[in-house]
């Protein structure tokens, strides 16, 4: 059979696909599902952000993967080929929490994990048998995963060439703007350390972006896997809890083992918005300790802010700057709080009649989708807004990062101008991932 994987783009405001030329990150879910599927099968797969999808070529199978802000085009694209007879399964995140209204739109859906299940959906087409739902009845336990096969992607187009790896899934913590716990389960899950690194062997490549959730989710464990990084000689990218930077001794091995970048999910200043929100392992005291422990061990850090929580004042946009250049913090990223399907924010905002849209192409985290607590809603994207231009002004710039003596410097020094020039193109940074 041949087998079409496709990620859809979402929209812009002004009804426009949502395209580029290029990307920073490389994905690996196309990847990894294209790895999945049996080898006598002819498999292709599409980014859109990046792609045209050829509707005129025929295939047997069309798989979606998509986002919730996604899933109005997700839905195009998959009557598209429901009306040609060919046959279309859905999964991913969105689908995952509503797979009801996806089944509307396609033959099939997967929810949740699909190691076990995307495979009998292939078998299931081949012998005319498809069901409409398909979900494994337990988590899977991370051992024996395909390496993703990247070269089925346009590599060309993305600039970074650091290769996604995952070492874990789940997370006991209860966010309640996160929908990880719900999807991947309330403990962690981690893989092989050795299948971790003959992955690592096989992408044949020096950079690494490992992306789970939270890196340093079992100390223990993650020591063990850097201790065997070392002798690869790349250089890897993470993100891991804020808290995890205390531990000197754990520091000092990553950045021994190769680490370079940690991006780390502070989310507020604000005690009370933490709190809030069930952030209890971050503790706003001591975020100037942690990171003096990776600025003294060289390591480059960004930190992830959201503005909008019921406890969030207009003040807070100037107070997160100055906390910013106070602590020469290289580089962050700023983002409207986004109620995602699956969350119990979600919940809680749709109860009190607080959501403005469920419109899901609005869901990127640019866009006020319901009623703050203690501003308006264009008052909010504003303040995120004028809250970049703040920290990527010229004299930000100049007080965080500029003249250091530091391995890196002039990459933090880049990234940041590169920043600059965008948001004062009323771009988002986040957009160029």
């Amino acid at each position: 059979m041949k087998i079409h994987i496709l990620q859809p783009t979402g929209y812009n405001p002004d009804g426009t696909l949502f395209q580029t030329k290029t990307r920073w990150v490389i994905g690996m879910t196309l990847p990894y599902l294209a790895a999945l599927v049996p080898t006598h099968h002819e498999v292709k797969v599409t980014d859109e952000r990046l792609q045209d999808i050829d509707f005129n070529e025929n295939c047997d199978l069309v798989a979606i993967t998509t986002f919730s802000h996604a899933s109005k085009r997700a839905y195009e694209i998959a009557r598209t080929y429901c009306e040609k007879g060919t046959k279309v399964v859905m999964g991913g995140w969105h689908v995952s929490f509503r797979p009801e209204e996806t089944l509307q739109h396609c033959d099939a859906v997967v929810i949740g994990e699909g190691e076990e299940m995307f495979p009998r959906v292939i078998e299931d087409v081949e012998k005319g048998t498809l069901k409409d739902r398909y979900q494994a009845d337990h988590f899977h336990d991370l051992k024996g995963l395909p390496f993703p096969k990247y070269g089925t992607l346009p590599l060309k187009k993305y600039k970074a060439k650091f290769y996604p790896v995952q070492t874990s899934r789940g997370c006991p913590f209860k966010c309640d703007f996160c929908e990880v716990a719900e999807l991947y389960g309330s403990k962690f899950r981690f893989r092989p350390i050795d299948e971790v690194i003959e992955e690592i062997k096989h992408t044949g490549v020096k950079s690494i972006q490992f992306v789970d959730d939270n890196f340093a989710a079992n100390r223990k464990y993650s020591k063990e896997l850097m201790e065997k990084l070392i002798p690869l000689r790349i250089k890897w990218t993470c993100l891991w809890t804020v808290e995890a930077s205390r531990d000197m001794e754990f520091v000092k091995l990553a950045k021994r083992s190769g680490c370079f970048h940690i991006n780390m999910g502070v989310e507020s200043i604000s005690p009370e918005s933490l709190k809030e929100t069930n952030k209890r392992q971050n503790i706003v005291e001591h975020y100037r300790d942690e990171f003096r422990v990776l600025d003294k061990n060289e390591v480059f850090y960004s930190l992830n802010f959201i503005f909008g929580f019921d406890n969030d004042t207009k003040a807070l946009f100037d107070e997160t700057v100055s906390f910013c250049v106070q602590n020469k913090v290289p580089m962050a990223f700023f983002s409207v709080l986004c109620p995602r399907l699956g969350t119990k924010r979600w919940d809680r905002l749709k109860e009190e009649g607080r959501l403005l849209t469920e419109d899901q192409s609005f869901f990127r985290g640019e866009t006020c989708v319901f009623k703050p607590n203690n501003m308006e809603p264009d008052e909010l994207e504003q303040g995120v807004w004028n809250t970049y231009r703040n920290f990527y002004s010229l004299p930000s710039i100049l007080k965080r990062v500029a003249f250091q003596k530091r391995k890196g410097y002039m990459d933090i020094l880049l990234s940041n101008l590169y920043f600059l020039w965008a948001v004062r193109r009323h771009k988002s940074p986040l957009d160029y991932y």
